[in-house]
Formats: structure tokens, sequence, C-alpha cells
């Protein structure tokens, strides 16, 4: 689940902005007079004492860097979330996709992420996807977007879904906390979608938004059944001929910071 993340997490962020904290005063403004009284505990130390040298802790990685995000992600939370989520017994009813919004909701406050609610209406009801927001700056015009759906489905009645989707959706989950203090050049969105298993439903209606606000979006990355990994962990990179440079960027991202290998598949029609 981690490598899935990591590529994710690299993909749809851009340059953060750096904020360089206060620097270090010079050695010689720091160096009092001998007869400084202040200066008393130090004389009395010997050169040779272990406790007169001055240990200077290595910095951490800038927390927006690439290695910053990547040392940030906790499988704990994800497991965490997706514990919760599996306890459900369905998340295919109006009800069960209720249960699990109110859980991703309280989720994300308790982690300081602001979203919003994308409502439709589908079905005789009144349903929401979820859109985190992180704005961009000088382009923040383009989009780029990782979306999972939080709902489930199954044949033999009860539902946890698990690996299809709470896996994705607790990836999700762990990007909005380690990207939310970042900045960033363009607009990145993170969408938990409802309805997905009945039809892309959720999904459906909020690209129909999107085409009427006439947004930018340049990539989009779906994180679908992350968490299944029996006999080997591999990624699968799935899109259309048009898209193919997305699972040619996934492959080489992998390639540098996670190491796990690609399986792509480009297909010539949707399904």
């Amino acid at each position: 689940m981690k490598h899935s993340i990591v590529i994710a997490l690299l993909l749809v962020t851009a340059a953060c902005d750096e904020d360089a904290g206060p620097g270090l005063p010079d050695a010689e403004d720091v160096t009092a007079e001998a007869d400084d009284p202040t200066m008393d505990a130090v004389d009395d130390v010997e050169p040779a004492d272990p406790a007169a040298d001055m240990v200077e802790e290595e910095p951490g990685p800038d927390p927006c860097s690439i290695e910053g995000l990547v040392a940030a992600i906790s499988q704990e939370n994800m497991y965490a979330t997706l514990e919760v989520l599996s306890s459900f017994p369905e998340r295919t009813s109006f009800t069960g996709q209720q249960n699990a919004l109110e859980y991703l909701e309280d989720r994300l406050t308790g982690q300081g992420v602001e979203y919003q609610l994308h409502h439709y209406s589908w079905s005789g009801r009144t349903w929401a996807n979820i859109e985190v927001i992180l704005p961009g700056g000088d382009l923040e015009n383009e989009i780029y977007i990782a979306g999972g759906h939080y709902d489930s489905l199954s044949e033999y009645g009860n539902a946890p879904g698990a690996d299809d989707n709470g896996s994705g959706t607790a990836a999700l989950v762990e990007m909005a906390r380690v990207l939310g203090g970042c900045s960033f050049r363009r607009t990145v969105k993170l969408l938990f979608f409802s309805n997905e298993e009945a039809g892309i439903v959720g999904s459906t209606y909020y690209a129909s938004e999107a085409r009427g606000r006439g947004d930018d979006i340049r990539g989009f990355l779906a994180l679908d059944s992350i968490g299944y990994g029996a006999g080997g962990e591999d990624i699968d990179a799935v899109t259309l001929p048009d898209d193919a440079w997305l699972v040619d960027r996934v492959e080489a991202v992998s390639a540098t910071y996670v190491g796990a290998p690609i399986l792509k598949r480009v297909l010539d029609a949707c399904g």
C-alpha cells in the first residue's frame, strides 16, 4: 500500500515553497569577554570534558520536499483508517455510505484537513463526494487529482471492502494529512467518491460539473485496490493511449523512489 501512496504523492505534487527559519548567529556574536561573570560556568569545564562539546543535530529533510513527504507517510495511520472502514458490514446502501462519510469527515477534521462536500441527487437520495482542495500558486488553474471510492460491493452479502476500496480511501486520507501543510504551484485535489460500484455514479456527476466549469485537469490518478499484494507486490498502471505519458511517469517515479515493479497496460477503449 505504501508503494502506491508514494507514487501518488510524487505525481500530484509540484515544487513546494520553502520557508527558511531564522539563521544561527555567528560564533563571534556569542563569544563573551573573559571577565564576563556569565562565562564562569564555562570556564570551570575542562576542554577535554565531553560535556563542553556542542553536538549539532543533522537537520531533517524539508517536510514538503520529496524526501520529507515520503518520510512522513505512516502505514499505521492508513491501517487505522482501513480497520474502521472495513468494520462496517457494508458500504453499499445509503446508510452504509453515510456511516463511512461521517467517519471520513471526522478523520479529516481530526487531522486538521479542510474539505467540502460535493452533493448530487441519484436514485431518490442526496449523496456526497468529499473534495479536499490544496490551492496552487502561479499555475493554480492547472489541476492534478488523486481519487478513489469509499463505497463497496459484494455478491456475498456483507461488503467490508478492505481492499476495494478501503485501501485507496485510506491512502487518500493519509495524503491529505501529509500534503496539507505544503504549498504548490498547481492545484491538487483529493476526491473521495460515493456510488462508484453502482456504475461510477459519484465520479460521473463530479466530472460533469468539472467539465461545465471548464476545469483544466492535467492528470488524474485513481487509487483502487492498492492493498492487494498476494504473491508479491507490484503496481498496475492502466490508462488510455492519450494518457500513456502518465503511466510512463508512474514507472519512472517507481524506479527512482519505490522500486516496485510496474505492470503497464494501455487500453484501446474503456473497460
